[in-house]
């Protein structure tokens, strides 16, 4: 007979061919075998495999592994455990062989689960990092918690309390609040009278007389190092004390209204002890120019100049907790800044009070730190830089911090202010290292916008305005803007500190007005909206989308030619002014009077140099009384008139002024109401060569017609005086236009009451009629004395008194005195010859003198010269007398003797070396002051005008910025005053937001954290294809930013969505591997891909973290089942369950390792599995796979699955070689040389089904069964396609193990109607119908109706069936116990199925194992099985047969 030979060289399942076709080499089935194994290096020989030993012993309830992870370089591995009342990580050290409890939670922290298996875990350094998908991400120190946890039982303390999320959420949130800082201007402790800016008066004349008589004086300053004792003001005590220095300064008003400032420091040598307001001093330093008079000296200590002068800081801070990790930076503070009093003048061109004078900084108001925080940084930053500095880092205990210096080194990276939380997703799916940074996968982010009780969060804010009088005008306070709208935002966190976007409401908004400008403004906001159910902080933001502003300080202004304004500014403000924008006048000029109504004013043209219509001004020229030409009268809509006036003899200089280009004014007082028509600009004209008596005529010809408001002139009827003046353009003082630049704005009354009206009022500017001096002017007066001849004359001018007698007409007007102080009036005249007299009638014409004519009437004004107080005395009544003396005759003789008796509206307070002959008679210009007098212009001022830029409108950013630290959501619907401010009021309508109001200078600003509202509805958001990524670890360098996701950086990638959710991450050498439901994809990390024409792909560098996807050819993903992922060096393993595949990755690509003789096996188990678990056995170099209560292994070296293991993991990995897997929370090595026992349970079976199918096309019939191998083998189920058989013990012989094959028992179930009878086999015969049955109670006797099969035997095993007619099934009876005649007498158990009496059929089935010797069929399906715990060997299974006839 031919001996069929079976050896196991293949090493490898093969379910899915033909059993006709499968391989000698290869089997069918295998459980717990290992074949070809290194241990024995016996390649093709089957083994048993090792068993496994508990290597801990937690004792814990009901518990269950969800993950593991191993750490190499620590030899140790951890495990996530869940049992009945508590949840736990521990760890195994292989190197001590100990097992420790790393974090225990017995108070639902944790949150472990069964249902969420933990699939992505990481160990960098010494920190554990896991996530679940279940509760949010997680990162422990192993060291720290390994050192708070004692046992499995009690609850993990940590940081001095038992652990809670916060100590161990990946996520680390920030200061809720920001600090408080402390400012003062001084140094010095205690009181800041005569420190920092609060200077202290002094009375004191630092001059000595240094004459040597008693009747002259020689005053000079005195010498440095003179002692002197100085006395503040009353009741004032500075906190100055010995060796201090006091710089001491005064001012008094100079010549050209210029401000005269001396100074003198000194240095303190004795301070009085009982007022201490009397101090004994050396002079250090004095200013020579000091005159013998007793000034005011304000005085201040001197000091350092101040830490932030030109800045505006603001401080924050943040944490570092234990691991390295920074917070996010806290709420920032208000500006560290204390301005002083306002003083904006054109001179200097900034604002002195927004200069910062800090001299003394603490910073407070730490808030009580969670306790895992070990350092606290201070942050500083300036609101005209992004950067962010660290002051200092102090330890986490500090409650007060005082800034030593405003030098600063350390810059904090930028990237930090776009970080106001961290956006840790809120759960995970996937996780992995790549890159020294941790990266999400299908995570979970934001929250639901959903009130407690579940319905719809609305928000609804209410926004207000409070304002408070402002106190002090000129001092600086914290305040609103006026003239912009707000918008508040209400943003809610958690926490941990994640925020919502901003939300707002229609009522947030609200405008203020410019008349707060002058007020202290503060927002108010308060919320009535429900709360959203997860918010446990909330705070206030701000929406002000107006741009920069800059004030502007006026230095002069003038008339432009088109009836509009030209104001100059200093050409330092000349970038804060652009053509077109507008200007909104805030204070008056040379006032500290706000201008609160609308002043808005487009600038029309702006010039860097001086314009025509501001270099020249209309100076009046010369002036005439003139008499109106009935026909040539001034007519409104008409160019052209004419009019009697003086000749050149009488008035050279009007004479020869008209001529083009000068301007014409007319003036009448005709029935006593004066009108003055306006300027009018001459085209042509001059004497006209007509004659009237001593008077001449002048036409004048106008460049434009007069116009309609000048109406009045119509009413001039001939003969009428009216009196002419006549302007030239005369160039100003040049120096007014240095260093100015020229803004063209129109001319409203808002101007003129703001800016012209007050200067009119204050500080008049007076236009010089001409100067008198009255003996080169006046003609001689007549000799008083009537007794004298008249050819004697005395000196014309004041103090006339008419007495003479020969004066016929006219009252005689007494009184006639000099002007003298004290006096409210004075007397002038003169005389003259009139050469048109008969004796009795005289021709009154004035002496053409216009000072006297023109000049001295009510409403002008008189100064004299050299009055050293350059006061204008007002002319408030004129009495002019004109006297006639008849009894002149000769032509020579005075006959006309005028006078004019003046009174002033105020007492004449002359001082100086005045000459009360020589004065000059002005008046004041009423439309607008513009000219200048004695070279001085009256239009500077030292608080002058101040304009603010409009800014632009940035209605394109919806940007809000923080306003409020962060409040508990208790306080939810309190209404709050915020804090926030955006500039400084001075009370005068001056709002200033930038030091020294210099243009590009440092300012106030919004604040710096910011936030936006979203577009789209805000809620909770599943990126299931969506990657995101920390800040780098480096260990080295100690950078922590692991718990850093900063949203506003690009942190995320978003994978095709037609891939399927992301559901494991893996790190293949630089890239990261990702798996989804439907795609494997690798995606190159800081490098991108570039493909050449013919498919391939050259590597480029790319600063990108995350770069280039490049998916694996294939389609395949690993569905929803990442737990099937393990990996092996190069190589990864996993499941498709959706396509019913076991993939493996690796260099090659994609490789579907279930095909290898698999892939039925796994299409059946996958569908139906709910969880796969997957493990790599570095020491047998096998992927194993646990589904569906099977474990099986895919080998590599034999390229298929050489055998399924009963062993059923919770989960699985391997270190150092040796293969460890988990069940019921404990872990186990697999390493025991008690080969096939797991878990503590009784030995398994090593078993391994092939088939012996040569010559398949023959049938064949199977006699012997043999092994090579060790003892203890059997084969329990040989299966043909015929017959079933069994070896259940082989005999030795030569080495060799061998037996005969035995059929089966028949056995056979009711229940199920399955068995091993099989009725086409021989042995199975029929019998008949049965005539009658009788139960015996444990037997039942049948009688047959036909002969009994004499193959049927009592007792022999034989067994009985009977086929049940109605429904056709088998049913068995029992065994054959005796046989008589014709009845058949069986076994029988009660409520078995009973044959029916002439209906069912009867047949019985002889004993296989006893009556067949050999089994029948084309092949043999056969089964060779071991139970022992010792190593058992199988090298070849042979069968002997012989061709079946």
């Amino acid at each position: 007979m031919p001996q069929l030979k079976h050896t196991f060289t293949s090493g490898k399942m093969n379910k899915d061919l033909d059993e006709r076709l499968v391989q000698n080499g290869e089997y069918i089935d295998a459980l717990n075998i290992q074949v070809g194994h290194s241990e024995g290096s016996d390649l093709g020989a089957i083994e048993n495999i090792l068993g496994n030993t508990a290597q801990s012993a937690l004792g814990l309830t009901n518990a269950s592994v969800i993950g593991s992870i191993r750490h190499n370089s620590t030899n140790c591995i951890y495990w996530f455990i869940t049992a009945t009342g508590v949840d736990c990580i521990a760890e195994y050290n292989q190197t001590t062989d100990t097992v420790s409890p790393v974090i225990v939670d017995k108070n639902s922290v944790l949150n472990f689960s069964t249902d969420y298996l933990i699939t992505g875990i990481n160990i960098i350094d010494n920190l554990l990092f896991w996530t679940d998908n279940n509760s949010e991400p997680k990162k422990i120190n192993i060291d720290t918690f390994k050192d708070g946890s004692t046992d499995f039982s009690t609850h993990t303390p940590v940081y001095g309390s038992a652990f809670v999320a916060a100590d161990v959420n990946v996520i680390k949130r920030g200061p809720r609040l920001a600090p408080t800082h402390v400012s003062r201007t001084t140094r010095k402790s205690g009181s800041e009278t005569g420190c920092g800016v609060n200077e202290v008066g002094i009375l004191y004349d630092f001059t000595v007389d240094r004459s040597t008589t008693n009747s002259t004086f020689d005053y000079s300053v005195m010498d440095e190092g003179v002692s002197v004792t100085l006395v503040t003001s009353t009741g004032i005590i500075p906190n100055w004390a010995v060796n201090d220095i006091i710089s001491m300064k005064a001012s008094r008003e100079g010549d050209n209204n210029y401000i005269d400032e001396f100074g003198v420091r000194v240095k303190i040598t004795a301070v009085s002890v009982t007022t201490f307001s009397t101090i004994t001093a050396t002079i250090l330093t004095i200013s020579p120019d000091i005159d013998n008079t007793t000034y005011n000296w304000q005085s201040l200590l001197e000091e350092a100049p101040p830490m932030f002068e030109f800045q505006m800081p603001r401080f924050s801070l943040r944490w570092k907790y234990a691991d390295g990790e920074y917070s996010p930076f806290g709420p920032f503070s208000d500006i560290a800044f204390i301005p002083t009093t306002f003083g904006y003048s054109s001179k200097d061109a900034y604002n002195n009070g927004m200069v910062n004078h800090i001299r003394k900084l603490s910073i407070t108001n730490i808030e009580t730190l969670p306790k895992e925080v070990i350092e606290v940084d201070f942050l500083f930053k300036d609101n005209n830089s992004n950067l962010v500095y660290k002051l200092d880092t102090v330890p986490a205990a500090t409650t007060l911090y005082e800034v030593k210096s405003s030098l600063v080194s350390t810059v904090i990276e930028a990237n930090q202010l776009l970080r106001p939380w961290d956006n840790v997703p809120v759960k995970a799916k996937a996780q992995e290292v790549t890159g020294n940074r941790v990266l999400y996968g299908n995570y979970l982010q934001g929250n639901n916008m959903v009130q407690v009780g579940g319905s719809v969060f609305y928000p609804s804010i209410t926004a207000g305005i409070t304002t408070l009088a402002h106190g002090a005008i000129g001092e600086p306070k914290e305040s609103l803007k006026s003239e912009r709208d707000y918008q508040l935002g209400i943003v809610y966190s958690d926490n941990d500190g994640r925020e919502s976007p901003v939300f707002t409401s229609s009522a947030a908004t609200i405008a203020n007005p410019k008349s707060n400008a002058d007020k202290r403004g503060s927002l108010t906001a308060q919320s009535t909206a429900q709360v959203p159910a997860w918010a446990t902080r909330f705070k206030y933001f701000i929406k002000e989308t107006s741009g920069e502003y800059y004030n502007v300080a006026l230095d002069r202004f003038y008339k432009a030619a088109d009836g509009n304004m030209w104001i100059s500014a200093p050409s330092s403000e000349r970038n804060k002014v652009s053509e077109g924008a507008f200007l909104s006048l805030k204070k008056q000029h040379d006032s500290e009077t706000p201008v609160l109504e609308e002043a808005r004013y487009k600038v029309l043209a702006i010039e860097n140099e001086a314009p025509d219509d501001v270099k020249y001004s209309r100076s009046q020229y010369s002036v005439a009384l003139t008499t109106v030409l009935k026909t040539f009268r001034p007519i409104v809509g008409k160019k052209e008139f004419r009019f009697q006036g003086p000749s050149s003899t009488a008035n050279a200089k009007f004479f020869s002024a008209i001529e083009a280009g000068s301007l014409v004014r007319i003036k009448t007082a005709a029935n006593g109401v004066e009108d003055i028509s306006g300027y009018y600009e001459i085209a042509g004209g001059g004497p006209n060569g007509e004659v009237y008596g001593s008077d001449i005529g002048y036409t004048i010809e106008l460049d434009t017609p007069f116009l309609r408001g000048d109406k009045w002139i119509n009413g001039l009827f001939a003969t009428d005086t009216m009196t002419v003046v006549i302007y030239k353009a005369v160039l100003r003082e040049t120096a007014s236009f240095t260093s100015k630049f020229f803004i063209k704005i129109p001319h409203d009354p808002v101007f003129e009451q703001a800016l012209i009206k007050p200067l009119v009022e204050k500080s008049p500017s007076y236009i010089d009629t001409s100067s008198a001096f009255i003996n080169d002017e006046l003609p001689p007066m007549p000799d008083r004395d009537t007794n004298s001849a008249y050819t004697s004359y005395e000196q014309p001018g004041f103090g006339y008194a008419e007495t003479d007698d020969n004066i016929s007409e006219g009252a005689a007007t007494t009184n006639l005195l000099a002007p003298a102080n004290g006096s409210t009036f004075m007397g002038i005249g003169y005389a003259h010859h009139s050469a048109e007299h008969d004796g009795t009638n005289f021709e009154d014409t004035p002496v053409g003198v216009a000072w006297f004519d023109v000049g001295l009437v009510p409403g002008n004004f008189v100064k004299f010269n050299e009055d050293t107080a350059r006061v204008y005395y007002q002319i408030a009544t004129v009495v002019t007398n004109t006297r006639k003396r008849v009894s002149a005759a000769n032509v020579d003789e005075p006959n006309v003797i005028v006078t004019k008796y003046v009174t002033f509206s105020s007492q004449l307070a002359l001082t100086g070396s005045y000459d009360i002959n020589n004065f000059h008679v002005y008046y004041k210009e009423e439309e607008y002051s513009s000219l200048f007098t004695e070279g001085v212009s009256f239009l500077s001022s030292p608080t002058p005008a101040i304009f603010e830029t409009e800014p632009k409108e940035q209605v394109e950013l919806d940007i809000y910025y923080e306003a409020t630290n962060s409040f508990p959501i208790s306080e939810h619907s309190d209404l709050k005053t915020l804090d926030w401010f955006n500039c400084y009021s001075f009370g005068n309508g001056v709002e200033s937001d930038r030091i020294r109001d210099d243009y590009n200078a440092t300012r106030i600003g919004k604040g710096v954290k910011v936030s936006a509202p979203l577009d789209e509805p805000y809620s909770q958001e599943r990126k299931s294809t969506g990657l995101i990524f920390s800040g780098i670890y480096n260990s080295t360098s100690g950078v922590n930013k692991l718990n850093q996701f900063a949203m506003a950086e690009p942190i995320t990638k978003d994978l095709n969505p037609t891939y399927g959710s992301i559901q494991k991450l893996h790190t293949r050498d630089t890239d990261t591997i990702v798996l989804c439901e439907d795609k494997i994809l690798r995606v190159l990390s800081n490098k991108d891909a570039l493909y050449n024409a013919d498919g391939n792909a050259n590597i480029t560098s790319n600063r990108a973290v995350l770069g280039q996807t490049v998916p694996f050819v294939g389609e395949f993903g690993i569905s929803k089942n990442p737990e099937s992922f393990a990996s092996y060096g190069f190589r990864a393993y996993f499941s498709d369950k959706s396509r019913g595949v076991v993939l493996r990755l690796s260099r090659d690509g994609l490789t579907e390792i279930s095909n290898a003789g698999m892939s039925d096996f796994f299409v059946d188990n996958l569908r139906s599995a709910s969880t796969v678990i997957g493990s790599f056995d570095d020491q047998t170099n096998c992927y194993n796979i646990t589904l569906n209560g099977k474990t099986a292994s895919f080998k590599e070296n034999v390229r298929g699955w050489p055998t399924l293991k009963s062993f059923i993991p919770e989960s699985g990995l391997s270190l150092n070689n040796t293969y460890y897997t988990f069940k019921n929370g404990e872990l186990y090595s697999h390493d025991n040389a008690n080969r096939n026992t797991f878990y503590g349970a009784a030995t398994e079976e090593s078993s391994v089904t092939f088939m012996i199918n040569d010559a398949p096309s023959n049938i064949k019939n199977y006699q012997t069964l043999s092994y090579e191998g060790s003892a203890g083998w059997t084969a329990p189920s040989i299966e043909t396609d015929q017959q079933s058989g069994r070896v259940l013990s082989f005999l030795e012989k030569e080495g060799i193990w061998y037996n005969y094959i035995k059929g089966l028992d028949t056995t056979w179930d009711n229940s199920s109607f399955t068995g091993s009878l099989d009725t086409k086999e021989f042995s199975v015969q029929g019998i008949g119908t049965v005539g009658g049955v009788t139960d015996n109670t444990g037997s039942l006797s049948m009688e047959m109706n036909a002969d009994i099969n004499v193959s049927l035997q009592a007792n022999a095993g034989d067994i009985i069936f009977f086929k049940d007619i109605d429904t056709g099934k088998t049913v068995k009876v029992g065994q054959c116990t005796a046989i008589v005649d014709s009845v058949i007498t069986c076994t029988h158990t009660a409520l078995q199925p009973i044959p029916e009496s002439d209906v069912d059929f009867i047949f019985f089935a002889k004993n296989s194992e006893v009556n067949t010797s050999g089994i029948v069929g084309y092949y043999a399906e056969t089964k060779m099985e071991v139970t022992s715990s010792s190593m058992k060997e199988l090298f070849a299974v042979n069968a002997q047969t012989f061709i079946s006839s």
